[in-house]
């Protein structure tokens, strides 16, 4: 309730309990009774709002992708935290099934000198991840291609890179059946199921 009324009102969480008692303006309420009646749809409230929020920055998403996930930040900051390790001027960095491009922008921001090729099957999310990229100021260190997994990367790039990162499908069969709503009956498919077995 107090994610809908901030973006309702377009405020911070503590202003909610600051301006507790000003009523809504008609806009405001027909604007909380419209994202009301989706979440009780059970449609994810990222979904509603059209972005989710990730290691501390807003990312635009749309139902054809992931909404970002607070466990896959640790990837982005283990990735930053070797960066040094590899004793590099600059690091190529692959990034398989970048989706909203989470990932990818968010370790191109956080390491100083690196390149992202950032791979997704569709192109419904690489237009997502683009448009992210250049909200967020990250469009020069990131080459989004198309196609599945290493597929689209160039061989020369393939053979140097010093990471690849991945949050690629990896839902059973059995537990694709199991998923919430929010997950099951909103997010792309293709983002989720990962085979019979997962893998």
């Amino acid at each position: 309730a107090e994610f809908i009324l901030m973006h309702v009102l377009k405020c911070r969480r503590h202003e909610l309990f600051i301006n507790a008692k000003r009523p809504l303006t008609p806009e405001e309420a027909a604007c909380l009774e419209e994202a009301t009646a989706r979440r009780l749809l059970r449609e994810p409230a990222q979904y509603i709002f059209g972005e989710a929020e990730f290691m501390g920055r807003a990312f635009k998403v749309s139902r054809g992708v992931l909404i970002p996930r607070p466990e896959t930040e640790l990837l982005v900051k283990e990735a930053i935290k070797e960066a040094p390790s590899f004793g590099l001027d600059a690091l190529t960095i692959i990034d398989l099934c970048t989706g909203s491009g989470c990932i990818a922008i968010s370790t191109a921001l956080g390491i100083k000198n690196c390149h992202v090729y950032a791979t997704d099957i569709s192109d419904k999310a690489l237009v997502i991840a683009k448009e992210n990229a250049g909200r967020l100021s990250a469009a020069g260190k990131i080459t989004f291609l198309q196609g599945d997994l290493f597929g689209p990367v160039p061989e020369k790039i393939k053979g140097h890179a010093q990471m690849v990162l991945a949050n690629p499908p990896y839902i059973t069969e059995k537990d694709m059946a199991a998923l919430a709503p929010e997950v099951k009956d909103f997010e792309p498919k293709e983002a989720l199921y990962g085979g019979t077995d997962g893998l």
